[in-house]
């Protein structure tokens, strides 16, 4: 995932100099490694900056002018449509691997066989599944099943398939949009992306606060995503005319034949629909809407994290494709030791930063028509901290196609987090889904998958184990130290210009004390390129 640096390919001899073999060299001590996935971070922060302007302007406006309970039909409507991203079957992440692995072998027919092939059965299936999907709102009273009041009949029917429209036609483009990073390109992709959600956001903004319907922001999304696909097309078409959008090579069959190996990749967005949406529906049916706007908003906080090891995880993704379609093992288990720290450092960090800050902003963002739980933010923290180890195996993993037993494990732990909600939900209200959320990550993922790379990359598990442990101290020692002197003193003076200084100035410490060599080296580097960048 690299940046749009590169020149423009505007002839095929061009195109055929880009797809040359990669390198077979360490990723620790290779300054092109580093320097890829730093350009690619800092080309996705864009795209997050955006996400972070959207969740505190819509957040507050929507509830300010829709209201907590319309708001919360919003959000639980908006969520259930998101089943339809498992119409991809898996073939997205697991084409776009491949054209990672073409890439780096150099091999260009592959690479315009595979992607073809993808769009072969992406393209007819999409249109195929929207028939479907009008053809259900019109005989099913959907809306009152689920326990809607704000909206119902041609409103609701066509919410839900504008909805959806945006949903299936990133189907195709999925696979369209991957040759940026499958061709080191991806920081053009994450420039696009940030000018459309952008354009949405202020779009969004502008509607919810002239007090519109649903159905005039849900068409807003629809025109956004198909003008920022219309362009992504037309880019493409002019950046590789070797490569052709519409399918001319390649076979339905090829393309049927990745189907079977990629639809393990649906468990993914399935397990995530059903551990995230089935505890909103639960929260819906038990407490009502204005709870599962609580909840929602909860979670909204804890998503910062994500979305910030997501900007990580993104950008390395490529380079593990790399790695692994050359056979550099080595490489693949250093970065795997590497990323699972940095994970937890940089969203632990984030969450230590603003955790003095939650209890002060959240009734500011939220209108101060909601109230903060601190148990329930308290359990989504903890289990955000054992996802950041764990997910950064599982991205060793996909990236390298070995995807099926991580993706089992996932829609496991989604079921059970769904059967401890229905229990603990009516029980404990809106802490009993955060509580589910991490028991049942502490009985499946959280160990299951770290073992399953560590195997896979033939690692030591004592040293990634104890490596794990001592970076996760480093952050909760420090955690629990700011807690405790919020909790003695009462002085802001003492907090805020003492206590929580000390605190971080102690997780720095300890945080640097664990880097390795390799890890040193990159730091100064990269603190190198900031100091030139500022000097500039």
């Amino acid at each position: 995932m690299n940046p749009s640096d590169s020149a423009v390919v505007c002839s095929p001899s061009a195109a055929e100099e880009t797809l040359r073999p990669v390198a077979n060299v360490a990723p620790a001590t290779s300054s092109g490694f580093v320097s890829r996935v730093g350009r690619g971070f800092g080309a996705l922060s864009l795209g997050a900056v955006v996400n972070i302007l959207w969740e505190l302007s819509v957040v507050p406006v929507a509830l300010y002018v829709w209201g907590r309970f319309r708001f919360g039909e919003w959000v639980l409507l908006a969520g259930l449509v998101q089943f339809l991203k498992i119409t991809d079957l898996g073939v997205q992440t697991y084409v776009v691997n491949k054209l990672c692995a073409s890439f780096a072998m150099g091999n260009q027919d592959e690479f315009r066989r595979v992607f073809h092939s993808a769009l072969r059965v992406q393209i007819p299936l999409a249109i195929l599944v929207l028939g479907g999907v009008a053809g259900t709102l019109r005989l099913f009273p959907l809306g009152r099943l689920i326990g809607l009041h704000t909206i119902a009949g041609r409103s609701f029917f066509l919410v839900a398939l504008l909805l959806s429209t945006e949903l299936l036609l990133g189907v195709p483009m999925g696979v369209v949009a991957g040759v940026y990073r499958a061709t080191g390109n991806l920081a053009r992709a994450a420039f696009l992306g940030a000018a459309q959600q952008f354009v949405l956001l202020v779009t969004t903004v502008g509607l919810i606060a002239a007090n519109s319907s649903f159905v005039a922001v849900a068409t807003a999304q629809v025109i956004c995503a198909i003008g920022m696909s219309a362009w992504i097309i037309h880019d493409l078409n002019q950046r590789y005319p070797w490569l052709g959008i519409w399918p001319t090579v390649g076979s339905f069959r090829q393309g049927w034949g990745m189907v079977g190996p990629g639809m393990f990749f649906l468990l993914i967005p399935l397990a995530d629909f059903v551990g995230t949406q089935l505890t909103l529906v639960i929260t819906q049916r038990s407490l009502g809407a204005a709870e599962v706007s609580r909840l929602s908003t909860h979670r909204t906080v804890v998503n910062f994290g994500i979305m910030l090891s997501a900007l990580v995880t993104t950008a390395v993704w490529p380079e593990l494709s790399a790695l692994n379609a050359i056979g550099n093992k080595s490489g693949l288990v250093r970065v795997h030791r590497t990323l699972a720290k940095l994970n937890l450092w940089m969203v632990g960090g984030l969450m230590l930063c603003l955790l003095p800050l939650i209890h002060l902003l959240y009734p500011l963002w939220t209108a101060r028509r909601l109230s903060l739980d601190s148990w329930t933010l308290t359990f989504m923290l903890a289990r955000l901290l054992l996802w950041t180890i764990w997910s950064a195996s599982a991205t060793v993993l996909l990236a390298s196609n070995k995807h099926y037993r991580p993706s089992f494990a996932l829609l496991i732990e989604a079921l059970l987090t769904g059967g401890l909600a229905l229990y603990l939900i009516p029980i404990l209200g809106i802490r009993g889904a955060a509580l589910s959320a991490l028991v049942a990550d502490v009985c499946v993922c959280a160990w299951f998958i770290p073992r399953l790379a560590i195997r896979e990359l033939g690692e030591d598990l004592t040293i990634f184990a104890r490596q794990s442990l001592q970076a996760l101290m480093a952050i909760v020692i420090p955690a629990l130290a700011c807690a405790l002197s919020w909790h003695f003193f009462g002085s802001i003076v003492v907090r805020y210009a003492l206590a929580f200084p000390l605190c971080l100035g102690v997780a720095v410490f300890f945080i640097f004390i664990q880097l390795d060599h390799d890890e040193r080296e990159i730091l100064e580097r990269v603190l190198f390129r900031i100091r030139a960048a500022f000097q500039v």
